[in-house]
């Protein structure tokens, strides 16, 4: 079975009710990709009927930035360990994933995002060798 049919098998998006904006906006994505979904705010006490699907923010459920879980009948859990990850981690799933196999998202799967490390490049540019040299020798001529 691939995500896509899983998820497709997801009736109601659960998070609480006092959760950051994101939370809602990630429902909303939900809501567009599956149109039968019925967005819920609530408690989050671990429902495991089938086709509920949980949002929320926990160190301990994902101590390596996110957390991300789904059974075949819809329900799952998708936790985070800061706001900035569920929206892109959503955003990387409905694109690129949705043909993967729910066998290895069956257990739960603990991702680490890589781009904790990631350097901006304004940074990259103004401390490479010879880069804030080269942008000052610029200016005086």
């Amino acid at each position: 079975m691939k995500l896509l049919e899983a998820l497709s098998k997801t009736k109601i998006i659960r998070y609480k009710p006092d959760s950051p904006e994101v939370m809602e906006t990630v429902a909303s994505l939900f809501l567009k990709k599956f149109g039968d979904i019925m967005e819920l705010k609530g408690n989050l006490n671990g429902d495991e009927s089938g086709g509920i699907f949980h949002l929320g923010i926990s160190e301990e459920k994902a101590p390596l930035g996110i957390f991300f879980r789904l059974q075949e009948n819809g329900s799952g859990e998708l936790y985070v360990k800061s706001t900035c990850y569920i929206y892109s981690f959503i955003c990387d799933l409905f694109e690129n994933r949705l043909e993967d196999s729910i066998e290895r998202y069956l257990e739960g799967k603990h991702i680490e995002p890589a781009f904790d490390w990631n350097r901006v490049t304004y940074d990259y540019f103004l401390t490479r060798k010879d880069g804030s040299r080269r942008i000052l020798t610029a200016k005086l001529m």
